[in-house]
């Protein structure tokens, strides 16, 4: 977890100078800590990525439905008629927005189950289509995901990343205890991807509805680390 933090403040450029160039220096002695960082820029490029495109849906959404909103000034006055339907479908209006939340509203899980996009390296031959993969894992087809997934490691073995969505995937359609399995490989064997091991074996909880060992993972996710901001949020609502 400490190197995780450590790569985190790097990339975030909060080390000191000092302490930045001794970073540098060190990634230049040591391969592993490198494919680390490049694990980690990916992984946080593609999450803030994935938030900027929600950002924008949420607020192209409520553009529209401001426009629609917007009672046009040239708009003739309604003809007395139709008063008794406008006050029926004003009545009908409060009572779906006032219940719609009671049957609507996600659970934590749904809430806070995003995941960045998958993207494998360019592995292909001939005979097997990594691209595939990538679409059945970003289409929500976590069902067949798992399998090319689990193909996938037979010829990539030491691809953490790819172990990461794998768990994922098995988290996705309830196999929660091999998802946190992989979860906890990954953090073993990939440091800098041991923040979203983390957070996904607090999120696999969450699904399971097990919310004491989701807070107790979920407390030991440090500050300025990739999800503490949303580990705290969770917590709140956990209270």
């Amino acid at each position: 977890m400490e190197e995780s933090k450590r790569i985190d403040e790097y990339l975030s450029d909060q080390l000191s100078a000092a302490d930045q160039q001794a970073f540098e220096e060190e990634l230049n002695r040591d391969p592993e800590l490198r494919r680390q960082v490049d694990l980690q820029r990916d992984m946080a490029f593609l999450l803030s990525h994935q938030k900027d495109r929600a950002a924008l849906k949420a607020q192209m959404e409520q553009t529209g439905a401001d426009f629609f909103a917007e009672a046009p000034s040239s708009r003739p006055k309604a003809r007395i008629r139709w008063i008794g339907w406008a006050a029926t479908a004003a009545a009908a209006a409060i009572l779906l927005f006032v219940l719609w939340p009671v049957f609507v509203q996600p659970d934590l899980y749904q809430q806070y189950a995003e995941f960045p996009p998958l993207a494998l390296s360019e592995k292909g031959t001939a005979t097997t289509n990594w691209a595939a993969t990538e679409q059945t894992f970003n289409t929500g087809d976590y069902t067949e995901a798992v399998e090319q997934l689990e193909d996938y490691l037979q010829a990539f073995p030491n691809d953490q990343q790819a172990r990461l969505y794998l768990g994922i995937s098995r988290m996705e359609t309830g196999q929660l205890t091999n998802a946190r399995l992989l979860f906890a490989i990954v953090a073993t064997k990939a440091p800098g991807l041991s923040d979203y091991a983390q957070w996904y074996t607090a999120l696999s909880y969450l699904k399971e509805g097990d919310k004491e060992a989701a807070r107790s993972v979920l407390e030991q996710i440090e500050a300025g680390t990739t999800f503490y901001g949303q580990a705290q949020e969770v917590l709140g609502a956990l209270e």
